[in-house]
């Protein structure tokens, strides 16, 4: 299957499996989306809250932001 000019977005891909799927579909010509999050000095600068925003600082709205620039995901 050729992935050349695809998109994926990778979810925890900064470390571990993820990290190694993302390197890997690089590697094969995919444009990679990597939604990482290390949330343990978030915990500790901030009071726990809930919920999600689209704000571009979140995980999620980077992650919407980056997959609009990089086109639809297609891989």
């Amino acid at each position: 299957m050729d992935l050349k000019n695809r998109t994926a977005i990778v979810t925890g891909g900064g470390t571990g499996i993820g990290r190694a799927v993302s390197l890997e579909l690089a590697a094969l010509g995919v444009s990679v989306v990597v939604n990482y999050s290390d949330l343990e000095p978030k915990r500790k600068k901030r009071p726990r809250r809930s919920g999600h925003s689209a704000d571009r600082r979140s995980p999620c709205g980077r992650t919407c932001h980056r997959t609009r620039r990089s086109g639809p995901c297609s891989a």
